[in-house]
């Protein structure tokens, strides 16, 4: 009965012990265990101590960063990863969320802070990279691809193109096809804007058919470009009447190079006035590049015009006669300036006698007379070409009535 009483109480007291140790030891560790895996605070706390401890236990800890260093790191990475480019970035954060999700997705939390957009694009990426394992949608993503590409090369090769010949190509190979006029808006949709407007300014059928069609934010765009290109005509046009009246000398100065116009801009105020005014003013030039680049950009304005005959050809032939006919003025005032006063008068009065002023020789273009020459005109240029106190002689011997007409054509 004794050994039985002893029995019993050893029993007791070693389940006293388990109590204590349960309550004691076990409960508190297993409560640091879930602080420790679940309260950010007590586990950097708990670290650092464990980073102290001896033994295996220390160096242990000690291999693993704190949560201030892991912050920093984590930042860092982020920063990086927001300053390279795209889709490097997105293949790297790709490796890092096949080998720790949890690791990726603090990085990318960390990226949004810094750039919500630049991250959100790189995610997008990341995304793609993760679906190019389906064959349906890695076929579909290469399709829009070609087809991105492709607009692209369209929309440098339209800008690149001369005007002219673009709205040639345009009339016959997309309008009036559905699908062609389709795809042509939205290559105008992204095509420079001066080049657009000028597709929509010089033909109209473009611009009828396209100009509603196109993304309503781009056509308030192009309208005003427009309208403007339409004032900078009528302007354009005003001054080539300013300058067909003014002395040709004078307008070369002005307008015989690059310094107060475009070349754009002086082939348009050239293409608009008569051939000889035009060549009155160029026979002045001896720039041959310049003359050959505004020849250029007449031609070019001629083509969008859909004008056949070039002007240009009609120039040349103008100034080269111009050139011809003073040259032959001239070696007759030199003549003239060297012979007696009294005979060049009795000249001079026969030569107006015969003519009665009639048209001798003409330069004819485009079927009307460019420059006519007669008689009295011939006599004007040649005493232009001689000194005054000359001229003052000839008159003198003249017969009054001639001489008074010459000198009011002289005067003019």
């Amino acid at each position: 009965m004794v050994i039985i009483m002893d029995k019993d109480k050893k029993k007791n007291i070693l389940k006293v012990i388990s109590i204590f140790l349960a309550v004691f030891i076990m409960v508190p560790m297993f409560i640091m265990i879930i602080l420790y895996n679940t309260n950010d605070k007590f586990n950097n706390m708990a670290e650092g101590y464990l980073r102290k401890a001896p033994g295996f236990i220390g160096d242990y800890f000690s291999k693993y960063p704190t949560e201030e260093e892991r912050d920093e790191k984590i930042a860092y990475i982020s920063d990086y990863y927001i300053s390279i480019d795209k889709t490097s970035a997105s293949e790297k954060l790709y490796i890092i969320k096949g080998q720790d999700e949890e690791l990726f997705h603090d990085i990318i939390g960390n990226m949004r802070h810094i750039s919500t957009q630049r991250t959100e694009d790189i995610v997008k990426l990341i995304r793609n990279i993760e679906i190019k394992k389906d064959p349906l949608i890695a076929t579909y993503d290469e399709i829009k691809e070609d087809s991105l590409s492709k607009l692209e090369e369209d929309i440098k090769k339209f800008e690149d193109t001369k005007t002219n010949v673009l709205i040639k190509d345009i009339k016959e190979n997309y309008i009036g096809n559905r699908e062609k006029s389709q795809y042509l808006v939205k290559v105008f949709n992204s095509m420079e804007q001066d080049k657009l407007a000028e597709l929509f300014f010089y033909d109209k059928e473009i611009k009828e058919n396209f100009l509603n069609r196109i993304d309503p934010i781009r056509k308030e765009q192009i309208v005003p470009v427009l309208l403007a290109k339409n004032v900078e005509g009528k302007e354009l046009l005003k001054l080539s009447q300013q300058y067909s009246v003014m002395d040709p000398e004078k307008a070369y100065g002005e307008i015989g190079n690059e310094d107060n116009y475009s070349i754009d801009q002086l082939s348009q105020i050239f293409m608009n006035m008569e051939i000889a005014d035009a060549a009155r003013i160029l026979k002045y030039g001896d720039d041959t590049e310049f003359v050959k680049n505004l020849f250029n950009g007449i031609r070019e304005y001629e083509q969008l015009y859909s004008i056949d005959d070039t002007k240009t050809i009609e120039i040349t032939k103008a100034i080269n006669y111009l050139n011809y006919y003073e040259g032959k003025i001239k070696e007759l005032a030199s003549i003239y300036d060297k012979m007696n006063s009294q005979d060049v008068a009795n000249i001079l009065e026969r030569l107006l006698m015969s003519g009665s002023g009639e048209k001798i020789d003409f330069f004819e273009v485009d079927n009307s007379d460019i420059y006519e020459t007669n008689d009295l005109k011939i006599a004007v240029d040649v005493l232009n070409q001689i000194k005054k106190s000359k001229v003052s002689e000839i008159l003198e011997n003249m017969e009054p009535r001639k001489a008074a007409d010459l000198s009011k054509k002289l005067t003019l």
